[in-house]
């Protein structure tokens, strides 16, 4: 953060250029997290941390990073916030909250994940349809202790947050079963991102795909059977 306290309407503009793109909802939250994280010089980490808590998606609290207006007082409030080393930790911030927040969203075993795969392309099979639905996967590629694979399911858990199916295989893989529509693609920003920061999930080399679910139940058993093993 930069040395000298930020003008208090540099401030107040960020929110209203907020407000403008994103509507009054956005710029409350945004001004309510300011307030907690120092409204005169916030901290990165705990303007991360209020947003996650409040339940801003991750990519909308980058969206409105970027919002900063111009000028002398912009260029000291993006110093404070838009420095490699401040985008760390407000990405750090956020995803503790947001996993704090979703600490009820616990890991299903594989099995029942299975169960749900199963429902699902029984379901689009009688409507004449397609499954609509993907299996994301999140792999650590290098050696780690058991605590990565919880902070990875944890930072699945807050970003998938709308009840998704999560399970981790006995080989430590994290799997979500995740309908594969246009919001598919930012949740696996976000989860990369947090991956990319987090100190545990850095050291564990995260690897992230999504595999497509198809129509054939024994083709999916074998999948979740070599993904899991």
């Amino acid at each position: 953060m930069g040395m000298h306290l930020l003008d208090d309407r540099c401030v107040r503009s960020w929110v209203l250029a907020v407000r403008s793109s994103w509507g009054d909802r956005a710029a409350t939250l945004l001004a309510d997290a300011i307030a907690l994280a120092g409204s005169t010089d916030p901290d990165p980490e705990k303007l991360g941390h209020a947003l996650g808590a409040q339940g801003t998606p991750l990519a909308e609290a980058h969206d409105w990073l970027a919002q900063i207006p111009g000028g002398r007082g912009g260029r000291a409030l993006r110093r404070a916030l838009h420095s490699p080393e401040a985008l760390v930790r407000f990405t750090a911030g956020w995803a503790d909250a947001a996993a704090d927040r979703n600490d009820h969203h616990q890991p299903v075993s594989v099995d029942l994940l299975r169960l749900r795969l199963h429902d699902h392309v029984r379901r689009a099979a009688a409507q004449g349809l397609g499954p609509d639905m993907a299996l994301v996967v999140a792999r650590a590629t290098r050696p780690h202790t058991g605590d990565a694979t919880v902070r990875l399911a944890e930072a699945a858990a807050a970003v998938f947050a709308a009840g998704e199916p999560i399970a981790r295989g006995s080989n430590g893989n994290v799997f979500v079963l995740a309908r594969r529509d246009d919001a598919l693609a930012s949740c696996l920003d976000d989860l990369a991102r947090i991956a990319s920061v987090d100190p545990v999930l850095m050291a564990a080399g995260v690897h992230l795909w999504v595999e497509p679910v198809g129509q054939s139940e024994a083709l999916l058993d074998a999948l979740l059977v070599d993904l899991s093993a």
